[in-house]
């Protein structure tokens, strides 16, 4: 599956989920268990995927990273809702996916990287998908793509300067790993400008 197959039908979908990656690891026919849908089996295709991409140390570290990461945004956010971690491979990013028809929550995070962000990156990473739910954006079709990536983006940032002490560069961030997402970098820019001309 090509990174744009993954990201076209992440923002179809809506948003995302995580499994355990030790059970996938080592029982992976118990993901099919329970009752089909789509994303179910989306999200059992890249688990499957990670497990021939990763080593069980690799999985085992990179999933830890992000459910503390969860942790902390969950917490910061208000949000009392289950994550669960998918790792899988080629996905380059995180994404966030909504199984409708189960109620799950799946953030999946690209094992490969995962490696290559530090700590802050990746609660803010976390804490943009976590925003997505916070902001009920699922409740909200009409409203823009660029515009509910741009407020999330946004609510992580400030989740992690107001809760977290934290003075993360959100717009670099961005435009470092999505420099071809213009109209949100350009509308997160502007709610950071307007967050601290309100502030000061």
């Amino acid at each position: 599956m090509t990174n744009s197959a993954v990201n076209t039908f992440a923002e179809i979908s809506s948003y995302s989920r995580i499994i355990n990656f030790n059970l996938c690891h080592k029982h992976p026919a118990a993901m099919f268990t329970r009752r089909f849908s789509v994303i179910y089996f989306l999200v059992a295709f890249l688990s499957i995927l990670a497990i021939a991409a990763l080593s069980e140390e690799k999985g085992v570290q990179s999933q830890k990273r992000a459910e503390e990461a969860i942790a902390v945004m969950k917490e910061a956010a208000n949000v009392d809702k289950n994550f669960n971690v998918v790792l899988a491979p080629t996905v380059r990013y995180v994404h966030l996916l909504i199984d409708a028809e189960l109620g799950e929550i799946y953030i999946v995070v690209d094992c490969d990287f995962i490696d290559k962000v530090s700590d802050d990156e990746l609660l803010f990473l976390i804490g943009h998908e976590v925003s997505h739910i916070a902001l009920s954006h699922l409740a909200k079709p009409d409203k823009a793509f660029a515009t509910k990536e741009a407020e999330a983006d946004f609510n992580s940032w400030k989740l992690m300067k107001e809760k977290l002490g934290k003075d993360f560069d959100a717009v670099a961030f961005v435009k470092k790993w999505l420099p071809q997402e213009q109209a949100r970098i350009g509308e997160l820019e502007a709610l950071i400008e307007s967050y601290i001309k309100d502030t000061t």
